[in-house]
C-alpha cells in the first residue's frame, strides 16, 4: 500500500447510523487528490480509501472510493455531489440534476 499522506484511521471516517456504517466525506487539496490518484497507477487499487472532495474555480470534484477503486464525478452544486458520494443518487441522477443559478439548465452539463 503507498502512503498518500492524509489517510485517516478507517474509525474515523465511519459512523453507525441505523445499524449500518455510513462514510464521512473528507474534503481534500488539490495536492492530495493528485497524490490519491497517482496511488493507484501501478496495482490499480488507490488508497486512502474513502469519500473525498474538493473545490477547483467554481467546480467541486468528488473522490468515491470507497473500494479502492477510485470514481471521479464534477459538479457546480456542492450538495448534489455529496448526494452522489453518499449513493442517494446515481452518475445519470447527478448529469441530470445540475442546474446553474435561478433555475437555468447548464448547458455545459457540469
Amino acid at each position: 500500500m503507498q502512503k498518500t499522506g492524509f489517510a485517516l484511521p478507517f474509525s474515523l471516517k465511519t459512523k453507525k447510523v441505523k445499524g449500518r456504517f455510513k462514510i464521512k466525506i473528507i474534503e481534500i487539496t488539490k495536492s492530495q487528490a493528485n497524490r490519491l490518484l497517482e496511488s493507484g497507477e501501478k496495482t490499480g487499487k488507490y488508497e486512502p480509501r474513502g469519500l473525498f472532495i474538493r473545490r477547483e474555480g467554481d467546480l467541486w470534484i468528488g473522490y468515491d472510493n470507497r473500494d479502492g477503486d477510485c470514481f471521479v464525478e464534477e459538479s457546480r452544486d456542492r450538495g448534489l455531489l455529496e448526494k452522489w458520494l453518499k449513493g442517494e443518487i446515481d452518475t445519470d441522477q447527478l448529469y441530470e440534476g445540475r442546474k446553474l443559478y435561478n433555475g437555468k439548465t447548464d448547458k455545459k452539463g457540469l
